[in-house]
């Protein structure tokens, strides 16, 4: 298995599904108030995750500034592509012991199963195969 930096768009898309499925357990996980979260809190809070995925895998260190993102805003994407970005990031956050002991993998899931539910996402439908896997 290898694993890799998902790149803004997903993370984008990962953050709109959990703000708006989720928002109020996101700002715990993420060490915020409800009033205090935000899109770039919890946009900065999966990066991290991811790199230290990838420092599990890899043995890579990252510079603060490869870790930095803003949130540009809620994603215009379909829902089925905002669940296949959060399955992409699960998978590469699936790594060392991060589903152990970040709390955020869990929620990755937890938001993927009240997004598919809510949104009757069939993971075999034709647009959750158009959306891309990594952005």
């Amino acid at each position: 298995m290898s694993a890799f930096f998902v790149n803004d768009a997903c993370l984008t898309k990962c953050v709109t599904a959990i703000l708006v499925y989720d928002g109020v357990n996101a700002a715990a996980l993420v060490g915020v108030g409800p009033d205090e979260l935000t899109g770039r809190a919890i946009g900065r809070a999966l990066r991290r995750m991811n790199a230290d995925a990838l420092t599990a895998r890899y043995d890579d260190r990252w510079e603060p500034e490869e870790l930095a993102y803003e949130f540009p805003g809620p994603s215009d994407s379909p829902p089925a592509h905002w669940l296949k970005a959060l399955h992409c990031l699960s998978y590469q956050c699936a790594e060392g012991d991060i589903p152990e002991t970040n709390p955020l993998w869990s929620e990755l899931d937890r938001v993927g199963g009240l997004l598919k539910a809510s949104e009757c996402i069939n993971e075999d439908s034709p647009e959750y195969e158009r959306a891309s896997w990594g952005d």
